[in-house]
């Protein structure tokens, strides 16, 4: 959308990441980002539970998202919590995973809800979802990045999302395969991708098929030191084995690493339970997996 719209619309690029630009946001994507601008946001989120009161919110929340949103014919909210309030003509959410509840799943179950008179309860679900109605009621448009994350989107926010897949290149080079097998995750500091467990059982499969096989882990590393730090964790566990380290690697490079490997490793979501922890799971690829 991004590298798309410029054609006809100014486009702006926010985010509250550390250490992204265009150029290598451009590299890793392969599109063009050179009309777009990008906007540092200082929010790490925009979840409406927060330390402050329900009165400093509606005030204080509203002017910071109003000032986020309003300057738009269209803004698209792309990410993994609660979208802002949205004051622009029109809006949509493009949902990677709803990390973050509405209000009134996640407060009913905790030990200070149960403790509050009943009337002061049923006073607060009434405001929560008006507020969060208010709040989805902006966005005309909610879609889904595959059917596992619709579903929990709906469970978890009380929206239907229409499933739109991120676009894949389905081909690749023409190339002769040889024992290399390939991971590919982001390199951050929470370790989600779980690098580290498949590096420690890298070498319980060498030991059992032989040969000269070896890993390769490819993946986009943020110009910030927690990051970083992490990567050269991953290298100093795998200093004395066949493993290779490609970081910010243009697209072109990781398509050549996926047509001569053959294997693919991926371990998001390994040890964790789907239906209780679905946070955990690849969203975008997750399938129930039966031996």
């Amino acid at each position: 959308m991004a590298a798309l719209l410029p054609e006809t619309y100014k486009v702006d690029v926010i985010h509250s990441g550390k250490g992204y630009t265009l150029k290598s946001l451009s590299t890793a994507f392969e599109v063009d980002l050179s009309r777009a601008r990008i906007i540092e946001n200082s929010l790490n989120s925009f979840s409406i539970l927060g330390p402050q009161s329900m009165g400093n919110y509606l005030w204080a929340g509203s002017q910071v998202d109003r000032a986020l949103t309003e300057p738009y014919d269209l803004f698209v909210y792309s990410g993994h919590g609660v979208p802002p309030f949205s004051f622009a003509r029109q809006a949509m959410v493009y949902c990677h995973f709803p990390f973050e509840q509405r209000p009134t799943v996640g407060m009913q179950a905790s030990e200070r809800w149960r403790r509050r008179h009943p009337v002061d309860r049923w006073i607060r679900l009434v405001v929560y979802e008006w507020i969060w109605d208010r709040r989805m009621r902006g966005y005309a448009t909610v879609l889904g990045n595959s059917s596992f994350t619709s579903q929990w989107i709906e469970r978890l926010w009380g929206r239907p999302a229409e499933v739109v897949y991120p676009p894949v290149a389905v081909t690749v080079p023409s190339v002769e395969k040889r024992n290399l097998i390939i991971s590919v995750g982001r390199f951050v500091n929470a370790d989600s991708k779980k690098h580290a467990q498949q590096l420690k059982a890298f070498p319980e499969f060498l030991s059992r098929v032989g040969g000269d096989w070896s890993l390769c882990m490819i993946g986009f590393c943020a110009d910030c030191s927690q990051d970083r730090a992490y990567l050269e964790q991953l290298q100093h566990i795998a200093k004395d084995l066949p493993v290779t380290f490609v970081v910010n690697a243009e697209r072109k490079a990781v398509l050549s690493y996926l047509a001569e490997a053959k294997l693919f490793w991926h371990t998001r979501g390994l040890g964790n339970d789907a239906s209780t922890e679905p946070h955990h799971m690849e969203h975008f690829v997750w399938r129930p997996w039966k031996r």
